[in-house]
């Protein structure tokens, strides 16, 4: 499910560096189709509960909604400002993010292997960033940075209410966005070509991901989850490269193999000694 689902969502990249539309446009579209999607599917799975569990997410839902707005329009403008494989680098590193976030939020203590682990990650990302001010294209980066902290936020989020259904959340984000740029943009100025991309994008890559990432953590351990959605960074820039012909600076592949590299370790490190494979009787 979770290698299905990132295979799924991977060509999103390359569907934003194909549309023309402005990225305010392609923002409220994506959180109209996205949320109608998924709220149809709740509505089907739950019936009459799934006013409930809107509900059931408190203000925390209600804050992560707001920061699945920014990271929806940091990430699409941050597609449109660097290189897709910059961007899909930069948001990666957000386990590890996630790790110090939870740290000085919930005061989860931190283990020396992620303390280890967040120091590469550190490394690598200045690399990527050194690359960007060479380039010109730092702003972009800086956007992809700000779209990682605002995933890893959300997660730590999600994990203070561990035990709430927080796919409303994602329903409600999508919503929010729509409703806050109604007034600032023009939703019927995007082109007959960009709205098929949009629907292809919103309406079945996105929900489809979203419920097989969602329904993932059920049949495997977090840490096997985390090493799989880092296939993304990987997928995202070959369809792309393969479609566009967009090489990335080298300094993206340095920093993004330190990066990439270093969570892969960590996680089947991690994976291996939280989760050890059962005795064969």
């Amino acid at each position: 499910m979770a290698a299905s689902g990132i295979t799924i969502v991977s060509p999103d990249a390359l569907l934003l560096r194909l549309m023309t539309s402005g990225t305010l446009v392609i923002v409220f579209w994506r959180g109209v189709l996205s949320a109608v999607v998924l709220f149809s599917w709740l509505a089907s799975s739950q019936g009459k509960d799934v006013f409930a569990s809107f509900k059931s997410i408190g203000w925390i839902g209600m804050l992560t909604a707001v920061l699945s707005m920014i990271t929806a329009i940091l990430f699409v403008a941050a597609i449109n400002h660097t290189t897709v494989a910059s961007v899909l680098v930069i948001v990666g590193a957000q386990p590890i993010c996630a790790a110090v976030l939870s740290t000085l939020i919930l005061k989860e203590p931190i283990s020396r292997s992620t303390l280890i682990a967040g120091l590469a990650v550190c490394a690598g990302l200045g690399v990527v960033f050194h690359g960007a001010w060479e380039h010109g294209s730092l702003l972009g980066d800086l956007m992809a940075f700000g779209a990682m902290l605002c995933v890893a936020l959300r997660y730590v989020l999600f994990r203070s209410v561990k035990n709430v259904d927080m796919l409303p959340s994602v329903v409600v984000g999508g919503a929010l966005t729509a409703v806050i740029l109604f007034p600032l943009v023009n939703p019927f100025s995007v082109s007959a070509r960009d709205l098929v991309l949009l629907v292809i994008m919103g309406a079945v890559l996105m929900p489809l991901a979203q419920m097989l990432l969602t329904a993932a953590p059920r049949y495997i351990a977090v840490p096997e989850i985390a090493l799989i959605v880092l296939l993304e960074a990987v997928l995202a820039p070959t369809w792309v490269w393969l479609v566009l012909g967009e090489v990335p600076p080298h300094e993206t592949i340095l920093g993004g193999g330190i990066i990439i590299g270093t969570l892969a370790v960590h996680f089947t490190v991690l994976g291996r000694s939280q989760f050890p494979p059962k005795p064969v009787t």
